[in-house]
């Protein structure tokens, strides 16, 4: 007999219920929350210049859910994020459009 012998109920669901059940399908207009890792993931930020960019108002305020430990659990609307990196890629567009009309005019002057 094994000496670490395992027993499961099973009604308990499995760590792959448990996700799938995380996953399952949101109500139509749901705006899913986003915990502070995925942020971190979503906007290749580290969470200090998150902090900065939120106190500089440069960054959506996060929801706070609760207090946890000596601070708060917090989340974004996936929304409120996505808005975010639309609105940085569209200042990129923008430099690179001035950029691009300002090599035109160059070359245009024969410079």
């Amino acid at each position: 007999m094994p000496m670490h012998s395992q027993t499961t109920s099973s009604n308990a669901p499995t760590g792959t219920a448990r996700g799938a059940a995380r996953r399952a399908k949101l109500p139509e207009g749901f705006d899913p929350l986003m915990r502070f890792t995925a942020v971190c993931a979503a906007t290749a930020l580290s969470r200090t210049t998150i902090y900065k960019l939120v106190r500089e108002g440069k960054f959506p305020m996060p929801l706070h859910l609760g207090q946890r430990g000596q601070g708060f659990e917090m989340a974004w609307p996936e929304s409120e994020i996505r808005a975010w990196i639309d609105s940085r890629k569209a200042e990129r567009d923008e430099r690179a459009r001035k950029l691009l009309e300002e090599a035109a005019a160059t070359d245009a002057l024969g410079v």
